[in-house]
C-alpha cells in the first residue's frame, strides 16, 4: 500500500527531541512520503540535520494545534487523496514500541478503516489522535476528505477537542466506517483505570463556582481518563500498550515515581527512551 505519513511537532526551544526522531525513524520504515510539520519557529542546525530523512519539512506559525498541522501537511501533498493509507501522528508520545509495520498489519487484520493505538469512548467513540491511521475505505469517503480539506485553525484547546478530535469521531461514525485500536482494555483494566482516575480526579476545595466549573470542563481531565495514561503500566505487560505519553512524566497525573519508571523504560527500550531524561530536564521536570 502506498503510505503517506505526517508528523506534527512543537518545541518551544526549536529542538527535535530524540524520541521524536525515533518516531520519524519508525514512520520512515513504512512511508512512501514523510512530511514533518513544526510550529517551533526556527529549528536549530542540529535538529535540521537530525530530520534530514524527511521528504518535506514545513515550518508554520504556532496556531491551530496538531489538527491544523496535519491539515497543512496533507495540503502540501498534491495527490494526498490518492494514497492507500495515511498516518497522522504527533510528538506527544514515545513509540510506537512494537514498530509501525506491526501496527499496520494489526489494523489490516482487524479490517479497521480508522485505526489508532488507543480508542476513547468519551463524548463519541474516537481514535485518540496522537496516532491515527486512515485506511483505503476512509480515504474513499467524501465525508472524511471534506473534514480534512476544510479544516480551519482553532486556537482554543477545548474547541479543538470538541470540533476536531470528537468531530472526526462523528465524521467516521456518520460515514459508516469502522474503528480499530491496538489496545483494548479488559473489564479488569477498565476497573483499574476507573479506580486510578477516582484517586486523583478530585475537584479543588473552592467556593468559587467559576473555579469549580473550570475544573470539571478542563480538557486535561480527558487525559487522566484515557487508556494511554490511565493504564500506562500496560507497556510492561507484554507491550499490550505500545506507547507512553510524554505527559505521564511532565504533568504526572498519577503521581508515578518518575525516575524509577523512566529507568525501567530506558532499560527495556533504550532506542526509544535513550536521552528522554535530558528532554525532561530541559522542560524543567526532575527525574
Amino acid at each position: 500500500m502506498a503510505t503517506l505519513a505526517v508528523l506534527a511537532h512543537h518545541d518551544s526551544q526549536g529542538e527535535v527531541a530524540r524520541h521524536v526522531r525515533y518516531a520519524l525513524g519508525q514512520l520512515r520504515t513504512v512511508a512512501d512520503e514523510l512530511v514533518f510539520v513544526t510550529t517551533s519557529g526556527s529549528l536549530d542546525a542540529r535538529s535540521r540535520a537530525a530530520i534530514d530523512g524527511v521528504d518535506t519539512l514545513i515550518q508554520r506559525p504556532n496556531t491551530g494545534y496538531d489538527f491544523y498541522s496535519w491539515h497543512t501537511g496533507l495540503s502540501s501533498v498534491a495527490d494526498w487523496q490518492e494514497y492507500d493509507r495515511i498516518i497522522l501522528a504527533n510528538d506527544s508520545f514515545v513509540g510506537p514500541l512494537v514498530g509501525v509495520q506491526h501496527l499496520l498489519q494489526h489494523a489490516q487484520d482487524r479490517g479497521a478503516d480508522v485505526y489508532g493505538i488507543t480508542v476513547s469512548p468519551q463524548g463519541v467513540r474516537h481514535v485518540q489522535s496522537y496516532f491515527t491511521v486512515l485506511g483505503p475505505r476512509a480515504l474513499a469517503s467524501r465525508q472524511v476528505l471534506r473534514f480534512w480539506s476544510e479544516l480551519e485553525p482553532v486556537d482554543d484547546r477545548l474547541q479543538v477537542i470538541q470540533r476536531y478530535e470528537l468531530g472526526f469521531g462523528r465524521t467516521v461514525a456518520n460515514a459508516g466506517l469502522t474503528l480499530g485500536s491496538y489496545f483494548t482494555a479488559t473489564p479488569h483494566e477498565e476497573r483499574v483505570m476507573a479506580a486510578r482516575m477516582a484517586s486523583v480526579a478530585r475537584p479543588p476545595a473552592t467556593k468559587s463556582l467559576a473555579a469549580a466549573a473550570a475544573y470539571w470542563l478542563q480538557p486535561i481531565r480527558q487525559a487522566t481518563e484515557s487508556p494511554i495514561l490511565g493504564l500506562w503500566d500496560r507497556v510492561f505487560l507484554d507491550l499490550r500498550l505500545p506507547a507512553v505519553k510524554v505527559s505521564l512524566f511532565t504533568r504526572n497525573p498519577y503521581r508515578i515515581d518518575r525516575g524509577a519508571v523512566l529507568a525501567r523504560l530506558t532499560e527495556l527500550f533504550p532506542e526509544a527512551f535513550g536521552g528522554f531524561d535530558a528532554y525532561l530536564r530541559r522542560r524543567g521536570v526532575a527525574v
